[in-house]
């Protein structure tokens, strides 16, 4: 699945000029291949067609659309939001709209006789704006997308919705919510990345006549994660192999009360093919989790009056983190002076790769720049709150702009952030950003990020790199619970019921 930036689409689309792809026939091949997925899902003949045209190419694909679906007999008109094109190849196919029974509106002036055509309409093409699109929609585009939004049809946007910025998947609020989307040669970001991902509706990708010499060498900055680079990532295990190929993971987890969120972190380690996990918890936990983790070993921790992790079981897990090939800390460990205490030693002495998630993530809000201290590779797994928390930002304002903020995150600190959601984000600390589609909501319950957590870890301890183990763990934990979810619905599915499908997953593809 191809993803490119609008200034990369530019690039594209200048060497496609360049080498006799003219602009206006890849206008033409984009107005041809929308018009033919519309027709390929409502027959035109007789349906009333609103196209709202603006001024840039975009509008110029829209005027093809609309030629293509009156000749099939639909009954179209076309709405010119900001006037008419400004472009050679766009004002080229308005004018073949003269000589057509196609009636042109300007949205303004002819508000009246357009709010008639809009009771009955049965299709709308959005052809306002582009990959050009950024900031927040002017007045009058504003109020197009508004009655859009608010008309009783099909909708259907040419590239992206307008009012989302392509590479970053912002959304201005009254952006048109599409039902189909038909992307231009290929997937921008905003086709995939939240809240801009939720306006396209279902995306599909047309081809325009571009050589795939014509994009080969540009960077790859946003990328999908595939079935195929999961199982490139994690090996074939060895005929000859023992415990120790597949690595130690030692999870500092658990508190009084929250025993099932370390529970899960272990299974979820187990069941990627760690070698050894420990858990270390404090020690009047050790029972309970030894009586359903028969397969993991246990380092009893001192603990506090509250029945957390003391501070001075610091001293316990300096040799053990160095035993280690993976470290995972934060699940139910709860946020106080003490355990704070224990998860800044960690980052500051663990040598191997290191997890932090959950209540790990909370203490680190106590002093963030310990992260600059770390003493090994590092990846953070948080919530949108937990990170909104690190931020110092409210929760609504990040979940508009992740990108810009889990970018910048990853690089200051220089680890691997998953931005866990809906199409969960990975940021690497060299600007690029993968994007995991598998998953649902019926992952929205308590556990699910202490199961993710866990299969991240044990990836990592069985020596794969942090980024790819981070990339191959929320695909896998997406993949399982999509499975979980066919089989038990989204409603009844738990964490704990996801293990069951990751394991049909190892064995279709001979893991």
């Amino acid at each position: 699945m191809r993803i490119v930036t609008s200034s990369q689409m530019k690039q594209i689309e200048q060497r496609a000029d360049q080498n006799g792809l003219f602009y206006y026939d890849m206008m033409e091949n984009a107005g041809t291949a929308a018009a033919n997925s519309i027709m390929s899902k409502i027959s035109p003949r007789d349906k009333r067609v609103l196209v709202y045209a603006g001024k840039g190419n975009n509008g110029g694909d829209g005027f093809v659309v609309a030629r293509l679906l009156f000749q099939a007999g639909a009954k179209v008109k076309v709405v010119l939001v900001d006037g008419e094109p400004v472009t050679e190849d766009a004002a080229a196919n308005f004018d073949l709209l003269h000589d057509l029974e196609i009636g042109v509106l300007d949205f303004l002036n002819d508000e009246p006789q357009l709010q008639v055509l809009l009771r009955d309409v049965d299709i709308i093409v959005d052809a306002i704006y582009g990959t050009g699109f950024h900031g927040a929609l002017r007045k009058t585009a504003r109020l197009a997308a508004r009655s859009i939004n608010g008309a009783i049809a099909a909708v259907f946007s040419l590239d992206l919705p307008s009012g989302v910025n392509s590479d970053n998947g912002e959304s201005d609020k009254d952006a048109v919510q599409a039902d189909f989307t038909i992307a231009f040669d290929s997937l921008k970001p905003a086709h995939l990345i939240y809240p801009a991902a939720g306006r396209c509706g279902a995306v599909e990708c047309a081809e325009i006549g571009i050589v795939p010499q014509w994009r080969t060498d540009l960077p790859r900055t946003f990328l999908h994660i595939t079935p195929e680079m999961v199982m490139e990532a994690i090996p074939e295990r060895p005929v000859d192999s023992h415990k120790g190929t597949f690595g130690k993971l030692l999870n500092i987890s658990s508190s009084l009360g929250m025993t099932g969120a370390a529970k899960l972190s272990v299974l979820g380690a187990q069941r990627v093919g760690t070698g050894l996990v420990t858990l270390a918890a404090p020690r009047s936990l050790i029972s309970l989790h030894a009586a359903s983790l028969t397969e993991a070993v246990f380092l009893p921790l001192i603990e506090n009056e509250a029945g957390t992790v003391a501070r001075t079981a610091a001293v316990q897990l300096g040799p053990k983190l160095e035993q280690s090939s993976a470290c995972l800390i934060g699940c139910g460990l709860s946020n106080n002076d003490d355990t704070a205490a224990v998860v800044e030693f960690v980052v500051k002495n663990a040598k191997c790769p290191l997890l932090i998630d959950a209540d790990g993530i909370n203490a680190l809000g106590r002093n963030i720049d310990i992260l600059s201290e770390a003493a090994g590779p590092v990846v953070l797994t948080p919530h949108p709150a937990e990170l909104a928390r690190l931020l110092n930002v409210e929760t609504e304002d990040l979940l508009a702009h992740r990108v810009k903020y889990g970018r910048a995150f990853a690089q200051k600190y220089n680890l691997t952030l998953v931005f866990k959601g809906a199409h969960t984000l990975v940021f690497a600390p060299d600007e690029r950003v993968f994007i995991n589609t598998t998953g649902n909501n019926g992952l929205a319950k308590g556990g699910s990020g202490d199961l993710l957590a866990g299969m991240i870890a044990g990836l990592m301890a069985q020596g794969i790199p942090p980024l790819q183990s981070a990339m191959c763990g929320v695909w896998l934990h997406g993949a399982a619970a999509d499975r979980c979810a066919d089989r038990l619905s989204k409603t009844a599915m738990l964490p704990s019921d996801i293990l069951t499908d990751l394991c049909g997953l190892f064995r279709e593809y001979n893991r």
